[in-house]
Protein backbone atom coordinates (compact mmCIF):
# COMPACT_ATOMS: atom_id res chain seq x y z
CA UNK A 1 0.00 0.00 0.00
CA UNK A 2 1.11 3.75 -1.03
CA UNK A 3 1.86 6.12 2.00
CA UNK A 4 0.45 9.44 0.38
CA UNK A 5 3.49 12.53 1.00
CA UNK A 6 2.13 15.65 2.28
CA UNK A 7 2.69 16.67 -1.63
CA UNK A 8 -0.01 17.79 -3.77
CA UNK A 9 -0.64 15.39 -7.05
CA UNK A 10 0.12 17.57 -9.55
CA UNK A 11 -1.11 14.63 -12.31
CA UNK A 12 -4.76 14.73 -11.47
CA UNK A 13 -5.16 17.97 -13.07
CA UNK A 14 -5.75 19.95 -10.79
CA UNK A 15 -3.86 23.19 -9.77
CA UNK A 16 -1.05 22.57 -7.43
CA UNK A 17 -2.17 25.69 -5.40
CA UNK A 18 -5.86 24.47 -5.29
CA UNK A 19 -4.92 20.93 -4.12
CA UNK A 20 -2.85 22.73 -1.20
CA UNK A 21 -5.26 24.67 -0.43
CA UNK A 22 -7.43 21.27 -0.20
CA UNK A 23 -4.83 19.36 1.87
CA UNK A 24 -4.51 21.95 4.31
CA UNK A 25 -8.31 22.83 4.92
CA UNK A 26 -8.58 18.72 5.47
CA UNK A 27 -5.29 18.99 7.96
CA UNK A 28 -7.00 21.59 9.88
CA UNK A 29 -10.31 19.73 10.26
CA UNK A 30 -8.25 16.56 11.39
CA UNK A 31 -6.54 18.82 14.42
CA UNK A 32 -9.73 20.04 15.57
CA UNK A 33 -11.46 16.87 16.30
CA UNK A 34 -9.08 15.89 18.94
CA UNK A 35 -11.50 12.46 19.36
CA UNK A 36 -10.25 10.92 16.12
CA UNK A 37 -6.75 11.62 17.39
CA UNK A 38 -4.78 8.24 17.19
CA UNK A 39 -3.34 8.89 20.66
CA UNK A 40 -7.06 8.88 21.94
CA UNK A 41 -8.14 6.06 20.63
CA UNK A 42 -7.32 2.28 21.60
CA UNK A 43 -5.94 -0.13 19.27
CA UNK A 44 -9.07 -1.91 18.09
CA UNK A 45 -11.21 1.51 17.12
CA UNK A 46 -8.20 2.82 15.31
CA UNK A 47 -8.01 -0.86 13.84
CA UNK A 48 -11.62 -0.09 12.80
CA UNK A 49 -11.33 3.06 11.64
CA UNK A 50 -8.69 2.37 9.57
CA UNK A 51 -10.45 -0.01 7.95
CA UNK A 52 -13.41 1.83 7.55
CA UNK A 53 -11.25 4.80 5.62
CA UNK A 54 -9.76 2.41 3.13
CA UNK A 55 -13.46 1.12 2.35
CA UNK A 56 -13.78 4.71 1.68
CA UNK A 57 -10.88 5.20 -0.32
CA UNK A 58 -12.04 2.05 -2.63
CA UNK A 59 -15.61 3.72 -2.77
CA UNK A 60 -14.26 6.89 -3.86
CA UNK A 61 -11.71 5.33 -6.47
CA UNK A 62 -15.19 3.41 -7.95
CA UNK A 63 -17.04 6.53 -7.58
CA UNK A 64 -13.98 8.27 -10.14
CA UNK A 65 -13.78 5.72 -12.32
CA UNK A 66 -17.64 5.52 -13.12
CA UNK A 67 -17.71 9.67 -13.13
CA UNK A 68 -14.98 9.45 -15.75
CA UNK A 69 -16.76 6.76 -17.46
CA UNK A 70 -19.85 8.82 -17.75
CA UNK A 71 -18.11 12.39 -18.69
CA UNK A 72 -16.19 9.99 -21.87
CA UNK A 73 -19.56 8.82 -23.10
CA UNK A 74 -21.03 12.35 -22.49
CA UNK A 75 -18.78 13.62 -24.78
CA UNK A 76 -18.69 11.13 -27.49
CA UNK A 77 -22.26 11.93 -27.71
CA UNK A 78 -21.43 15.46 -27.83
CA UNK A 79 -19.31 14.67 -30.87
CA UNK A 80 -21.80 12.15 -32.81
CA UNK A 81 -24.04 14.44 -35.12
CA UNK A 82 -27.52 14.55 -35.04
Amino acid sequence: MKIPDDKPNQADGAAPDKAQALRNRAEETLRAREDLQPEALGTEETRRLLHELRVHQIELEMQNEELRRAQEEREASRARPR
